[in-house]
């Protein structure tokens, strides 16, 4: 487990946290290294199911509940990844949205 402290949107810190375990995945990697088809932030992300975070998934959760900035979770994710700039894209592009306007697009029959 690794953790860092965030400063919050309204003062005070958050504390981000990755925590991962010891799967044959691990321990492959630690013995024979990453490579461009076993990373270990690849491993922490695919073991989602099993509790473990990494510090991309957490920031950009606490991104889009309003807790920190985008430009703070940018500084304290490890990398980010393609996938985390299209979910913080997405979240944006919602919160500047008005979906009560029409989009000027029809459906013709």
């Amino acid at each position: 487990m690794s953790q860092r402290l965030v400063s919050k949107i309204d003062g005070g810190r958050l504390l981000v946290r990755r925590s991962w375990g010891a799967v044959c995945r691990t321990r492959e990697t630690l013995l024979y290294g990453e490579n461009e088809n076993r990373t270990f932030q690849e491993i922490i992300e695919a073991g989602g199911t099993n509790g473990w975070h990494s510090f991309d998934n957490r920031s950009s959760a606490a991104y889009k509940t309003d807790l920190i900035t985008d430009e703070d979770r940018d500084d304290f994710s490890a990398r980010t990844t393609t996938r985390c700039v299209a979910n913080i894209d997405m979240v944006k592009k919602l919160r500047n949205s008005a979906f009560d306007e029409p989009s000027g697009l029809r459906m013709e029959w």
